[in-house]
């Protein structure tokens, strides 16, 4: 992997107005196109709340922790809800849906998550059906579920807001597959962790307080 301090420019797939302009015109392309399932009432709701979600892990360095959390609990469990409301889809394209998230990408929302978590940027074990015949598992940290998350559903948004609609479908396809098998459960594991987090530590909130200043006690110490 990319060392992560040669990375200087971070991408942002939306600014607040580019996120509205994009949700109002899909709302338009709803009124003539409705009939075909990715314009559907189901769809548009998830393409909400996952774009929302990109804004937001692209944000998190600049939340503080006990807000990032705050606003994790809420929108993650509503991306569970409107991920597994999807109709099932085909794969109408041979090719390959495009990606857009690159490893560097990846790494810039894994690190900046993780500074923002501190130390409640914890290891956990996730397990996916794929693997269940196994019983294996996955130990992997909060940050990097986070991440996981955000790729898949960055390159779907990149895919939908082209809009081709054999090829926004085949995007919906791979992102509902992927949430079925991969991202779904780091979902449920990050919602069951921030559960925890805010209701079994007393100090949570302060915790965050007294890390932030550190952090910045730090950063502002001159170098010997």
């Amino acid at each position: 992997m990319a060392n992560i301090a040669t990375i200087t420019k971070k991408k942002h797939y939306f600014s607040p107005l580019g996120y509205e302009a994009f949700i109002l015109a899909i709302r338009k392309r709803m009124e003539t196109e409705f009939e075909h399932k990715v314009y559907s009432k189901s769809v548009l709701e998830f393409v909400t709340v996952a774009a929302e979600y990109v804004i937001f892990a692209e944000g998190a360095e600049s939340e503080k922790r006990k807000d990032f959390l705050a606003k994790s609990q809420k929108l993650l469990p509503l991306i569970y809800l409107k991920s597994a409301m999807l109709s099932d889809l085909n794969s109408v394209l041979d090719e390959a849906t495009e990606k857009f998230v690159t490893e560097e990408d990846w790494m810039q929302v894994q690190q900046s998550i993780s500074r923002t978590l501190g130390k409640f940027d914890i290891f956990t074990e996730v397990h996916e059906p794929i693997a269940q015949q196994d019983e294996e598992s996955l130990s992997v940290s909060l940050s990097e579920c986070y991440a996981d998350i955000y790729q898949d559903l960055a390159d779907f948004i990149q895919v939908y807001r082209m809009g081709d609609t054999d090829m926004m479908n085949d995007a919906l396809w791979e992102c509902k597959q992927n949430f079925e098998q991969y991202w779904g459960p780091k979902l449920l594991v990050l919602v069951n962790n921030i559960h925890n987090i805010i209701y079994g530590s007393e100090n949570w909130q302060q915790d965050s307080i007294d890390d932030k200043a550190a952090n910045n006690v730090d950063s502002e110490a001159p170098e010997a």
